[in-house]
């Protein structure tokens, strides 16, 4: 199941003293749920492909991936952020090393979009969502269409029809 939401404070502390910070829609998901419990016996889709981290998974995984583009740019003479830009917090992480990520934005933004990056490629990004409310909108409205269901424990998605609803919700995504 999932975890119980986290305090403002605690999400804001790793960020502190830095131009850039999460969204309030971040804050405003983190205080409604953390991911999914650390006791988990396997990693529960939100959306097909990919599970929920919670704040302290997205920390860690963000911490790694910043420190990981640092180690290898410097072994071959290339900028980090050519590698994992440090405005990329993921969010929601999937089985083949793809990451959703939010932008870290100046603060005091309302929204930021969400990325889909592909196997750690800088190359590969592209927007997925025009933000995290827009996403939990597309995949509400997913769930309630038919669109994605549950079948045997696991998620199943119709992909035309989930396309047609993901572009309904993210109009900014579509003019790209």
């Amino acid at each position: 199941g999932l975890a119980p939401g986290v305090a403002r404070a605690e999400i804001d502390a790793p960020f502190r003293g830095r131009s850039l910070r999460l969204a309030d829609e971040v804050f405003d998901y983190f205080g409604w749920r953390n991911g999914l419990r650390t006791s988990r016996d396997s990693e529960h889709e939100l959306f097909p492909g990919f599970a929920m981290l919670s704040f302290q998974e997205a920390l860690a995984d963000y911490r790694m991936l910043l420190a990981s583009a640092a180690r290898v740019a410097e072994r071959a003479g290339v900028p980090a952020a050519s590698l994992w830009s440090a405005r990329w917090f993921p969010l929601f992480r999937g089985a083949g090393g793809d990451y959703h990520v939010t932008l870290t934005a100046a603060d005091g933004a309302a929204t930021a979009p969400i990325y889909m990056v592909v196997r750690e490629d800088p190359e590969s990004a592209y927007l997925a969502y025009d933000s995290l409310t827009s996403l939990i909108q597309t995949v509400t409205a997913c769930f309630r269409a038919g669109a994605f269901q549950i079948v045997d424990g696991l998620l199943e998605e119709d992909r035309l029809r989930a396309a047609a609803i993901v572009r309904a919700h993210n109009p900014e995504r579509m003019r790209r």
